[in-house]
């Protein structure tokens, strides 16, 4: 099925389905929401009853701002209560990832009959199967793949949906720096026609200062190998937040020679988290996926229980050993 064929398959499913439930990843970040949202209103538009499945209890400062302003208007559930609104005639759509175990809640996907997947992430050996799958591994972001759907059926995005959705553009592309072509600039310009304003997209990008200066940290302690590739490891005594990681990771892709980097740290006491980004001569999802994570040749992350910092630090350098 090509992309068009799916974008009129996700359109009938969603017209002719009872009740949409809308689920994205672990740890959402913008372009998760931001896709998720817009989705969301198209159900609205089309007068179906529509849930967004929300287990985090925590959320990055951008994510956190984006629901402050959506809360009183957008119906979140936690995966625990969707029985009760659920039949067989329900749709379930999961965007900005692909794999069940990395999604809001792992054992949902199994339990609805009709399911859409709308993502960027590479497929891998631990992909479900949906009813419709829509990958593009080309494109820059989930955001960008919604925001060509709606396009495609010229459906009209409320501004500040349509800010939001040029707010997981402009994070997964690293301020249009990398997974950037003429169609992502073409998706912003058509957001920002459609009123996305680039003024609340900078504040939901803006940064905490303490959580800057101990990026910053991390940084000074950055072991490059092979000439290429930057590897960073966090204080054995904090926990930083997955977007700590994800950040220090674009940023060490800003220095000359660097093609690949690799950041981890501890998210607690339980567990070590990977950001991984590329310049895309390496496919660091495979890498990853070797430690139990995933993505694609730009952007890759996982999350390990059960082992120390060194561990894993010895773990993912054996990989990239063998790999080499």
């Amino acid at each position: 099925m090509n992309k068009k064929q799916s974008f009129k398959a996700i359109n009938r499913f969603i017209r002719h389905s009872s009740s949409i439930f809308i689920m994205g990843h672990k740890d959402l970040d913008l372009d998760a929401i931001g896709s998720a949202l817009a989705i969301y209103q198209l159900c609205l538009k089309f007068k179906k009853k529509a849930y967004i499945i929300l287990d985090d209890t925590k959320h990055e400062a951008g994510v956190q701002k984006i629901l402050d302003i959506v809360r009183d208007t957008v119906i979140f559930l936690n995966s625990s209560k969707i029985e009760k609104y659920k039949n067989s005639n329900s749709l379930l759509v999961v965007v900005d990832v692909n794999k069940s175990q990395i999604m809001q809640n792992e054992k949902i996907f199994s339990s609805f009959r009709k399911t859409v997947v709308i993502d960027h992430h590479d497929l891998g050996e631990d992909s479900v199967s949906a009813n419709i799958l829509l990958i593009d591994k080309e494109i820059s972001s989930t955001s960008e793949l919604v925001t060509e759907f709606l396009y495609f059926y010229n459906y009209p995005i409320p501004p500040i949906y349509a800010t939001f959705l040029l707010a997981g553009i402009t994070l997964d592309t690293n301020n249009f720096t990398s997974k950037t072509n003429a169609k992502t600039h073409y998706a912003a310009s058509y957001l920002i026609r459609h009123g996305a304003s680039v003024k609340d997209v900078n504040v939901l990008l803006k940064q905490d200062l303490e959580e800057y200066i101990l990026r910053q940290k991390v940084i000074t302690d950055l072991e490059v190998l092979d000439g290429t590739i930057a590897f960073a490891k966090g204080s054995n005594r904090i926990c930083y937040k997955r977007e700590e990681l994800a950040k220090i990771a674009d940023t060490l892709l800003e220095f000359n020679h660097i093609e690949t980097s690799y950041v981890m740290g501890k998210l607690s006491d339980k567990e070590i988290g990977i950001s991984a980004r590329s310049i895309g001569t390496v496919n660091i999802g495979e890498v990853l996926e070797k430690l139990g994570g995933g993505g694609d040749q730009h952007d890759a992350a996982c999350r390990i229980s059960g082992k120390t910092l060194k561990e894993v630090e010895e773990d993912l350098k054996k990989v990239l050993g063998e790999m080499k």
